[in-house]
């Protein structure tokens, strides 16, 4: 009875240890916001993303208005925990699509669509002027 005991214990103190790595994982992560003010377009230019380039885990948000069209040229598999973009309009087989906030199950968006969309990110379209097309087949 006594090792049965020592076993449990063990067992609950492995998960307490367990879940306070989670956390400390989790309260590491970090919304960053992509200003384009870098050099270059690359992910990893620090001033692309007002200082710090993106880890794994970080959640991405595209709404600046410099350059636009960027590369992702850190580690291949890093992996966000979502990513955020605004656009002005948006074309989704090949129907303009009304303005709202677009998503896959779980994101939290107003129009959900597994087909086209994966993850916890979100696509904004705005319906203004001042926002960008994007085409999705």
């Amino acid at each position: 009875m006594r090792v049965a005991t020592q076993v449990k214990t063990r067992i609950q103190k492995t998960f307490v240890a367990s879940l306070i790595f989670a956390s400390a994982i989790d309260a590491c992560a970090d919304t960053r916001t992509w200003s384009g003010n870098g050099a270059d377009a690359n992910w990893g230019t620090p001033a692309n993303w007002g200082g710090s380039v993106p880890v794994s885990g970080d959640a991405l948000v595209f709404s600046g208005a410099l350059n636009l069209v960027n590369t992702n040229n850190l580690s291949a598999g890093t992996a966000f925990s979502g990513v955020n973009e605004t656009v002005g309009w948006l074309v989704l087989g090949g129907k303009l699509r009304r303005a709202g906030t677009y998503g896959a199950t779980g994101s939290g968006a107003a129009v959900i669509d597994d087909v086209h969309f994966a993850g916890s990110g979100l696509l904004t379209v705005l319906h203004d002027k001042s926002g960008t097309l994007m085409k999705m087949r």
